[in-house]
Protein backbone atom coordinates (compact mmCIF):
# COMPACT_ATOMS: atom_id res chain seq x y z
CA UNK A 1 0.00 0.00 0.00
CA UNK A 2 2.70 2.51 0.94
CA UNK A 3 4.40 2.52 -2.51
CA UNK A 4 1.06 3.44 -4.11
CA UNK A 5 0.42 6.25 -1.63
CA UNK A 6 3.93 7.57 -2.09
CA UNK A 7 3.62 7.46 -5.88
CA UNK A 8 0.17 9.06 -6.14
CA UNK A 9 0.19 11.56 -3.28
CA UNK A 10 2.80 14.22 -4.02
CA UNK A 11 2.78 15.34 -0.39
CA UNK A 12 3.46 11.89 1.11
CA UNK A 13 7.17 12.37 1.76
CA UNK A 14 6.46 15.76 3.34
CA UNK A 15 4.33 14.24 6.08
CA UNK A 16 5.59 13.52 9.58
CA UNK A 17 6.02 9.85 10.53
CA UNK A 18 2.88 10.10 12.67
CA UNK A 19 0.88 11.51 9.76
CA UNK A 20 2.15 8.80 7.40
CA UNK A 21 1.20 6.11 9.91
CA UNK A 22 -2.26 7.63 10.33
CA UNK A 23 -2.71 7.68 6.57
CA UNK A 24 -1.59 4.06 6.09
CA UNK A 25 -3.71 2.72 8.94
CA UNK A 26 -6.83 4.52 7.70
CA UNK A 27 -6.59 3.63 4.03
CA UNK A 28 -8.78 0.75 2.91
CA UNK A 29 -8.59 -1.42 -0.20
CA UNK A 30 -11.66 -2.25 -2.30
CA UNK A 31 -12.31 -4.15 -5.51
CA UNK A 32 -15.11 -3.35 -7.93
CA UNK A 33 -16.29 -5.36 -10.91
CA UNK A 34 -16.97 -3.84 -14.31
CA UNK A 35 -20.39 -2.09 -14.40
CA UNK A 36 -20.61 -1.76 -10.59
CA UNK A 37 -21.78 1.63 -9.34
CA UNK A 38 -20.77 3.78 -6.38
CA UNK A 39 -22.97 6.65 -5.22
CA UNK A 40 -21.85 9.69 -3.24
CA UNK A 41 -24.90 11.50 -1.91
CA UNK A 42 -25.14 14.52 0.36
CA UNK A 43 -25.51 12.39 3.49
CA UNK A 44 -22.20 10.57 3.33
CA UNK A 45 -18.54 11.31 2.74
CA UNK A 46 -16.44 8.31 1.78
CA UNK A 47 -13.09 10.05 1.65
CA UNK A 48 -10.29 10.42 -0.88
CA UNK A 49 -10.43 7.67 -3.51
CA UNK A 50 -7.38 6.44 -5.43
CA UNK A 51 -7.72 4.28 -8.52
CA UNK A 52 -4.85 1.80 -8.22
CA UNK A 53 -5.76 0.02 -11.44
CA UNK A 54 -8.83 0.01 -13.67
CA UNK A 55 -11.10 2.65 -15.14
CA UNK A 56 -14.06 4.60 -13.76
CA UNK A 57 -16.51 7.18 -15.07
CA UNK A 58 -17.50 10.03 -12.75
CA UNK A 59 -20.90 11.50 -13.59
CA UNK A 60 -23.95 13.33 -12.29
CA UNK A 61 -27.60 12.46 -12.88
CA UNK A 62 -30.68 14.62 -13.28
CA UNK A 63 -33.94 14.05 -11.40
CA UNK A 64 -35.26 12.43 -14.59
CA UNK A 65 -32.40 9.93 -14.75
CA UNK A 66 -30.35 11.42 -17.58
CA UNK A 67 -26.58 11.48 -17.09
CA UNK A 68 -23.59 13.51 -18.11
CA UNK A 69 -20.00 12.34 -17.69
CA UNK A 70 -17.75 14.78 -15.83
CA UNK A 71 -14.47 12.94 -16.39
CA UNK A 72 -12.85 9.52 -16.24
CA UNK A 73 -10.34 8.08 -13.80
CA UNK A 74 -7.48 5.75 -14.75
CA UNK A 75 -4.53 4.07 -13.00
CA UNK A 76 -3.12 6.24 -10.18
CA UNK A 77 -5.81 8.92 -10.50
CA UNK A 78 -7.39 10.55 -7.45
CA UNK A 79 -11.09 11.31 -7.01
CA UNK A 80 -11.05 14.41 -4.84
CA UNK A 81 -14.78 15.17 -5.26
CA UNK A 82 -15.67 12.05 -3.29
CA UNK A 83 -14.40 13.90 -0.21
CA UNK A 84 -16.05 17.18 -1.13
CA UNK A 85 -18.07 17.20 2.07
CA UNK A 86 -14.95 17.90 4.11
CA UNK A 87 -14.37 21.08 2.11
CA UNK A 88 -16.57 24.04 2.97
CA UNK A 89 -19.41 24.71 0.52
CA UNK A 90 -18.35 21.84 -1.78
CA UNK A 91 -21.19 19.32 -1.72
CA UNK A 92 -21.53 17.54 -5.06
CA UNK A 93 -23.66 14.37 -5.34
CA UNK A 94 -21.52 12.45 -7.83
CA UNK A 95 -21.75 8.85 -8.99
CA UNK A 96 -19.06 6.49 -10.22
CA UNK A 97 -19.44 3.69 -12.75
CA UNK A 98 -16.55 1.24 -13.00
CA UNK A 99 -15.91 0.61 -16.70
CA UNK A 100 -13.27 -2.04 -15.96
CA UNK A 101 -12.53 -4.27 -12.98
CA UNK A 102 -10.95 -1.79 -10.58
CA UNK A 103 -8.78 -1.84 -7.47
CA UNK A 104 -9.28 1.26 -5.33
CA UNK A 105 -7.91 2.68 -2.07
CA UNK A 106 -10.07 4.95 0.08
CA UNK A 107 -8.56 7.26 2.71
CA UNK A 108 -11.02 7.98 5.55
CA UNK A 109 -12.28 11.53 5.19
CA UNK A 110 -11.85 12.54 8.84
CA UNK A 111 -8.21 11.39 8.87
CA UNK A 112 -7.47 13.14 5.60
CA UNK A 113 -9.11 16.33 6.87
CA UNK A 114 -7.05 16.17 10.06
CA UNK A 115 -3.80 15.84 8.10
CA UNK A 116 -4.94 18.52 5.65
CA UNK A 117 -5.55 20.94 8.51
CA UNK A 118 -2.08 20.22 9.90
CA UNK A 119 0.04 20.19 6.76
CA UNK A 120 0.21 22.95 4.13
CA UNK A 121 1.52 20.51 1.49
CA UNK A 122 -1.68 18.47 1.74
CA UNK A 123 -3.78 21.63 1.32
CA UNK A 124 -1.80 22.52 -1.79
CA UNK A 125 -2.39 19.03 -3.19
CA UNK A 126 -6.15 19.34 -2.61
CA UNK A 127 -6.28 22.76 -4.30
CA UNK A 128 -4.29 21.51 -7.30
CA UNK A 129 -6.55 18.47 -7.72
CA UNK A 130 -9.67 20.62 -7.43
CA UNK A 131 -8.28 23.08 -9.98
CA UNK A 132 -7.64 20.27 -12.49
CA UNK A 133 -11.10 18.77 -12.02
CA UNK A 134 -12.69 22.24 -12.26
CA UNK A 135 -10.83 22.72 -15.56
CA UNK A 136 -12.25 19.41 -16.84
CA UNK A 137 -15.77 20.40 -15.86
CA UNK A 138 -15.45 23.89 -17.38
CA UNK A 139 -14.29 22.33 -20.66
CA UNK A 140 -17.35 20.09 -20.55
CA UNK A 141 -19.59 23.07 -19.82
CA UNK A 142 -18.09 24.95 -22.75
CA UNK A 143 -18.74 22.00 -25.04
CA UNK A 144 -22.30 21.62 -23.79
CA UNK A 145 -23.21 25.30 -24.18
CA UNK A 146 -21.27 26.40 -27.24
CA UNK A 147 -20.96 23.27 -29.40
CA UNK A 148 -23.63 21.48 -31.37
CA UNK A 149 -24.40 17.79 -30.96
CA UNK A 150 -22.26 16.77 -33.95
CA UNK A 151 -19.22 18.56 -32.47
CA UNK A 152 -19.77 16.91 -29.10
CA UNK A 153 -20.19 13.46 -30.61
CA UNK A 154 -17.00 13.86 -32.61
CA UNK A 155 -15.15 14.93 -29.45
CA UNK A 156 -16.56 11.94 -27.56
CA UNK A 157 -15.43 9.52 -30.28
CA UNK A 158 -11.94 11.07 -30.34
CA UNK A 159 -11.81 10.75 -26.54
CA UNK A 160 -12.61 7.04 -26.73
CA UNK A 161 -10.05 6.48 -29.49
CA UNK A 162 -7.50 7.90 -27.03
CA UNK A 163 -8.75 5.65 -24.21
CA UNK A 164 -8.94 2.43 -26.21
CA UNK A 165 -5.91 3.26 -28.37
CA UNK A 166 -7.54 1.94 -31.52
CA UNK A 167 -9.95 2.96 -34.28
CA UNK A 168 -12.27 -0.01 -33.78
CA UNK A 169 -14.17 1.11 -30.69
CA UNK A 170 -16.09 -1.28 -28.48
CA UNK A 171 -18.74 1.16 -27.34
CA UNK A 172 -22.51 1.57 -27.25
CA UNK A 173 -24.68 4.49 -28.28
CA UNK A 174 -25.81 4.77 -24.65
CA UNK A 175 -22.26 5.30 -23.39
CA UNK A 176 -21.76 8.12 -25.90
CA UNK A 177 -25.13 9.64 -24.97
CA UNK A 178 -24.15 9.65 -21.28
CA UNK A 179 -20.82 11.27 -22.11
CA UNK A 180 -22.61 13.99 -24.07
CA UNK A 181 -25.55 14.50 -21.72
CA UNK A 182 -28.06 13.86 -24.48
CA UNK A 183 -30.57 11.21 -25.57
CA UNK A 184 -29.45 7.93 -27.11
CA UNK A 185 -31.71 8.60 -30.08
CA UNK A 186 -29.75 11.78 -30.86
CA UNK A 187 -26.49 9.82 -30.89
CA UNK A 188 -27.96 7.10 -33.10
CA UNK A 189 -29.24 9.65 -35.63
CA UNK A 190 -25.88 11.44 -35.79
CA UNK A 191 -23.91 8.20 -36.09
CA UNK A 192 -26.05 7.14 -39.02
CA UNK A 193 -25.20 10.46 -40.67
CA UNK A 194 -21.50 9.95 -39.87
CA UNK A 195 -21.75 6.51 -41.48
CA UNK A 196 -23.46 7.96 -44.54
CA UNK A 197 -20.57 10.45 -44.78
CA UNK A 198 -18.11 7.51 -44.54
CA UNK A 199 -16.58 8.81 -41.31
CA UNK A 200 -17.53 5.74 -39.26
CA UNK A 201 -18.81 2.22 -39.81
CA UNK A 202 -21.41 0.99 -37.33
CA UNK A 203 -21.60 -2.52 -35.92
CA UNK A 204 -23.27 -4.24 -33.00
CA UNK A 205 -21.69 -2.77 -29.88
CA UNK A 206 -18.83 -1.24 -31.85
CA UNK A 207 -17.97 1.75 -34.03
CA UNK A 208 -15.10 1.68 -36.50
CA UNK A 209 -13.52 5.05 -37.25
CA UNK A 210 -12.90 5.26 -41.00
CA UNK A 211 -11.81 8.91 -41.35
CA UNK A 212 -10.19 10.22 -38.18
CA UNK A 213 -9.02 13.46 -39.80
CA UNK A 214 -12.55 14.33 -40.90
CA UNK A 215 -13.80 13.50 -37.41
CA UNK A 216 -11.35 16.06 -35.98
CA UNK A 217 -12.61 18.68 -38.45
CA UNK A 218 -16.24 18.40 -37.39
Amino acid sequence: MEPILENVLSFYNKLTKKQRDLLKHNTHRYEFKQSEMLNHDRNECKGIEIIVSGQARVFISSLHGSQITLYRLFDNDVCILSAGCMLKNLDIPIEIEFEKDTEMYVIDNYIFKKICDENIHVKEFVLEELAMKFSDVMWLFNQYVFSNNANRLAEALIHHVSIQECMDLKITHEVLANDMGTAREVVTRLLKQFQKDKIVKLGRGKIEILDFEELKRI
